[in-house]
């Protein structure tokens, strides 16, 4: 395999309640994300799942992932952060990893030429 990344990548993986995930995606293509991957997640804080006063609390999550470049994989996170009000307790959480080679982003390359 070729090293399919001409430029170094980060994967910012966000993680928030149901039904947030499209708006969020929206809202980093505008800032110049490419886009993303939202997929179903279950939270694991069971304690909390029922209802309290008469407000129900669902554990399900969407899960988005994003290719962004390193030079603007900080920008995204504070995006992120911002859009989804993640200094709140219980809003989400969002993360970047480093990726050392990526495959299937030829959209990506070709733009770069």
């Amino acid at each position: 395999m070729t090293d399919c990344v001409s430029k170094p990548h980060k994967l910012l993986i966000t993680i928030v309640d149901k039904g947030k995930g499209s708006d969020l995606v929206a809202k980093t293509k505008q800032a110049g994300c490419q886009g993303g991957t939202i997929i179903p997640g279950l939270g694991t804080r069971m304690e909390s799942a029922g209802s309290f006063f008469g407000f129900t609390f669902d554990p399900e999550k969407d899960i988005i992932f994003s290719l962004v470049e390193e030079e603007m994989a900080y920008k995204m996170l504070h995006r992120i952060n911002d859009e989804a009000s993640l200094d709140e307790p219980g809003q989400g959480i969002a993360f970047l990893l480093d990726v050392s080679k990526a495959a299937g982003i030829a959209h990506l390359l070709n733009q770069a030429e």
